[in-house]
């Protein structure tokens, strides 16, 4: 029925924005190991006891803060505490100084592989190194750091709110405003945000030109489809619509030059844009 689908798009909405708040904040709230309160939920008092905690996301990046908490997962274990079975060599106290072991599946002959004072990518330090910069182990809450860049993006939007900074410079907001490259580089370095990246390049104004038509023809499709009968196609449509406009809330793919994801969504947009006209043209033959 069609009140069963406006109801589906209603709840699927409510989802998406608890989803979103609580993406956004859940994190600085309640941050993990961090025992339920609901004073700490409605009166927001401060999780956090360390004073370099006080400075902004901007103001770490541009000291470029050693604070590993940004980067490694609580649930790792102290890297100090490695299996040292994982290593051999001569002097079985100092885990720095041993060669690695190449496990016998990957090799007929096993064989050491000698680190020299210029690549000594076995050792503890490294591998804290490793770990950190390793965008996979980021902790699920920040989304792989997406959470802090789209903080330091609405500080970006507020310098430039109207205009923006130019189309095609989303790429270049972190190293315009100083902030190192390691940082960045490999989680990206766009904002991860089709909505907040489209704000910084083209300012607010530029942004509400594109996504509102968009929030428009999608409100009215759901209403036409309600009111008169529809195909299956023009459903398949919404729902690429849909998926499209929630996906960019963490993806810049709905206006990148030449990404396959946006061809299917920009023809989706099309087709709707013309049944929403026959629509209309076949409401003014049925009311005359």
């Amino acid at each position: 029925l069609p009140n069963k689908r406006l109801v589906s798009v209603v709840l699927v909405s409510c989802v998406f924005l608890v989803a979103t708040i609580w993406i956004q904040f859940g994190s600085v709230l309640f941050p993990q190991g961090t025992e339920f309160s609901w004073n700490r939920l409605f009166v927001f008092e401060s999780v956090y006891e360390n004073k370099s905690d006080d400075l902004t996301f901007l103001e770490k990046l541009s000291i470029g803060t050693t604070d590993e908490s940004l980067f490694i997962s609580d649930d790792i274990q102290d890297l100090e505490n490695i299996d040292e079975s994982l290593f051999v060599g001569d002097n079985t106290q100092d885990l720095e100084n041993k060669d690695v072991l190449i496990p016998e599946d990957m090799s007929q002959s096993t064989e050491k592989v000698d680190r020299d004072s210029s690549n000594q990518i076995g050792t503890i330090t490294n591998i804290r190194t490793l770990r950190r910069d390793n965008p996979r182990i980021q902790h699920i809450t920040t989304l792989s750091s997406r959470t802090e860049k789209w903080m330091a993006g609405l500080q970006y939007l507020i310098q430039r709110p109207l205009l923006g900074y130019g189309f095609g410079t989303e790429d270049k907001l972190f190293a315009y405003h100083g902030v190192q490259e390691n940082l960045y580089v490999r989680t990206g370095s766009y904002l991860h945000n089709a909505y907040l990246g489209l704000a910084l390049q083209l300012g607010l104004i530029g942004a509400l030109l594109l996504y509102l038509p968009l929030l428009i023809l999608f409100v009215n499709t759901v209403r036409i489809s309600i009111n008169f009968s529809t195909d299956d196609f023009n459903i398949a449509c919404l729902s690429v619509l849909l998926v499209g406009m929630i996906s960019a809330v963490a993806s810049s793919d709905i206006y990148s030059m030449g990404n396959s994801k946006s061809v299917p969504f920009w023809i989706s947009v099309m087709l709707l844009v013309r049944y929403n006209l026959d629509a209309k043209f076949v409401k003014k033959i049925t009311f005359e």
